[in-house]
């Protein structure tokens, strides 16, 4: 029997600077549907995978030549929700939490971004957005949605 060692992705990413603000703007809001989306079951400790929608965003950075990415995140505003947690509540002061938001209103919003980094198991060097702030005021994104609204975009009553 012949293994054959996997081919090591020779492309190199262009890194943020770790540690430090780097002011740039958020350039677009994408989503899309991820059906194999793995989760480690409360009750028998089993991982599991479910079908989830997802968003993240797209940074253009003062300094750099590429576009950068936020991680994959559960589109959903839960209190414990990354989403929640670790972007709106910081861009939009005063957002509460379960609220039905229009995200493509932080498209063009100037950002000061600092990152980090970690290696996987692979060896592989992830960046990803440690804290970030706005530079100016943001607009509310929240939303009022009629029950016919609520009830088409949530129709298993999951909270956003």
């Amino acid at each position: 029997m012949i293994v054959i060692k996997p081919r090591k992705n020779d492309f190199e990413y262009e890194r943020v600077e770790i540690d430090e603000w780097v002011n740039g703007k958020i350039v677009e809001v994408q989503d899309r549907v991820n059906e194999n989306r793995k989760y480690k079951d409360q009750e028998t400790g089993e991982w599991k995978t479910k079908t989830v929608d997802e968003v993240r965003f797209v940074f253009e950075l003062d300094g750099y030549k590429f576009k950068h990415y936020s991680r994959w995140m559960n589109q959903s505003v839960n209190k414990k929700a990354t989403l929640y947690d670790k972007y709106l509540k910081k861009l939009v002061p005063g957002l509460k939490p379960d609220q039905a938001v229009d995200l493509s209103k932080l498209v063009g919003v100037e950002v000061k971004t600092m990152w980090d980094q970690e290696t996987g198991k692979d060896g592989q060097v992830w960046q990803h957005v440690a804290n970030i702030k706005p530079l100016n005021s943001v607009s509310d994104i929240a939303v009022e949605l009629n029950e016919q609204e609520l009830e088409q975009s949530n129709p298993e009553g999951m909270p956003f």
